[in-house]
């Protein structure tokens, strides 16, 4: 049995930049209570902001290097190749879309979450064995 060499480091996700795109994508659809006076998150599926939030989220996962496809009910899936193309990918994600009165993370850190992991793998120069999706 073979076991691969690796190397032991420390690899962190750039927060700032994570913080920094969960605000942006949360902008989109923002709204004030005026109940409570805090702000939420109206984005919800097929809306005009779903669509931009969507689309922001799309150039992100390109810009990422991710290709990108987009099935026939509007889910969109990206994928990282990995060394061995016919390994079952590893899975991350959630959704950026939202109820009427949600906040900034429902789902959208699950999505933001899986692009800034991808996006510190690619700086880092580290290559997974197994796709990414």
């Amino acid at each position: 049995m073979m076991t691969p060499t690796t190397t032991n480091r420390i690899v962190r996700v750039n927060q700032d930049r994570l913080w920094s795109t969960l605000m942006e994508l949360a902008a989109i659809g923002a709204y004030t209570d005026q109940a409570s006076g805090l702000t939420g998150v109206n984005r919800q599926t097929l809306t005009d902001d779903e669509s931009a939030g969507r689309h922001l989220v799309v150039a992100w996962m390109k810009d990422a290097g991710l290709s990108v496809r987009i099935d026939r009910m509007g889910n969109v899936f990206d994928r990282r190749p990995g060394t061995d193309s016919d390994a079952a990918p590893v899975m991350a994600g959630s959704h950026i879309d939202t109820v009427a009165t949600a906040g900034a993370f429902d789902g959208c850190l699950g999505v933001l979450g899986g692009i800034e992991a991808i996006r510190t793998l690619n700086e880092s120069g580290i290559h997974t064995r197994r796709p990414i999706e």
